[in-house]
This record gives C-alpha cells, sequence and structure tokens, in this order.
C-alpha cells in the first residue's frame, strides 16, 4: 500500500490494471442501501490505483451511472495478457464479461456471484 498526502492508503495495481464492476445498489424505502440490485458493466481499465481508475472511468465517459456500486480487484500481468485489446477500455455486457473472464475469475479473487 501507498500512503497519499492525506495520509490515506492507496491500493496500488502492479501491473496497471484493474477490473471494475458497476452495479446498481438496491435502495429500501428507508433510503438504505441492500443487496446490489442489477450488474450494469465491467470494465477493464488501466490506472495506477483506485483513486485514477474511477477518474479515467468518467473522463472516458465508461462509467455507466454516477451512483453506481463500484468493486475493483488488481489484474495480474499474467491475466491482463490473456484478455483482448478489442475488451480493454470499453464498458462490458455480464454476458461479454464472462465470455471474456471464463475461468479467469479464479486468477482476479473474484467471491462467487451471490444468488
Amino acid at each position: 500500500m501507498k500512503v497519499d498526502a492525506k495520509g490515506r492508503e492507496e491500493q496500488l495495481s502492479p501491473s496497471g490494471w484493474w477490473y471494475m464492476s458497476f452495479a446498481v445498489p438496491n435502495v429500501n424505502e428507508g433510503g438504505t442501501a441492500a443487496v446490489g440490485q442489477g450488474f450494469l458493466g465491467g470494465l477493464y481499465i488501466d490506472a495506477p490505483n483506485v483513486v485514477e481508475a474511477i477518474s479515467r472511468s468518467h473522463t472516458l465517459g465508461l462509467n455507466p451511472w454516477y451512483r453506481a456500486s463500484i468493486s475493483f480487484v488488481a489484474v495480474p500481468s499474467e491475466v491482463i495478457d490473456t484478455i483482448p485489446e478489442r475488451d480493454r477500455l470499453r464498458l462490458l455486457t455480464k454476458v461479454e464479461v464472462e465470455g471474456v473472464t471464463g475461468d479467469i475469475l479464479d486468477l482476479l479473487w473474484l467471491p462467487p456471484n451471490p444468488t
């Protein structure tokens, strides 16, 4: 971890690549968030840290909704090398993410999708 000027820990990606998953949070009548409502897209993006990844996703118009819940995972070099160039730096659908990523999910340390 790296500590920024304000003393906050910054998670870095050794390869410079991140997988970002966007979802709509489910907000109940009381205004509190509950279980995620829906997958909005996945994104492989190059950035040194999560703050820059978020900023870059907005700059490139790849963040599907400004209030989306975002999950991150640093993508190791050996994994990003298997992701086709055409599937990087663009918002992927659930089907595309599953097709692109497939068995690579184990390497990315992503938890199973709750049902």
